[in-house]
């Protein structure tokens, strides 16, 4: 639930102080009193989230100066070695990143 629902729930119920809680604080002194509806928590993205760590892509960095081919078994281990950010290696996939590291991410 969003802050103002639970803000509007405190409030209807005539217990005072609530903006001095959190959400966390909010949502704990409400399930504690039994007025929040019971709701599975909802991730939106799990099945994808699922996938990526199961199959992870395997990404090929070749070195232009040197033209060292280096095989990654991961966007996140490659992301590790050249400390990037992971979506950075996303960003410049076929590209040239910094004039020297050409990424390209494998199916």
């Amino acid at each position: 639930m969003k802050l103002s629902e639970l803000r509007k729930i405190f409030k209807d119920n005539n217990f005072k102080g609530y903006k001095y809680y959190n959400k966390e604080g909010l949502t704990k002194f409400l399930e504690g009193k039994g007025l929040l509806p019971n709701e599975p928590t909802k991730v939106p993205n799990f099945e994808y989230l699922k996938k990526i760590r199961k199959q992870p892509k395997k990404v090929e960095i070749t070195d232009t100066e040197t033209n060292n081919i280096t095989v990654f078994p991961s966007i996140y281990k490659a992301a590790k070695h050249l400390l990037l950010n992971p979506g950075k290696i996303k960003y410049h996939n076929g590209k040239v990143y910094q004039n020297k590291y050409a990424i390209n991410i494998l199916d």
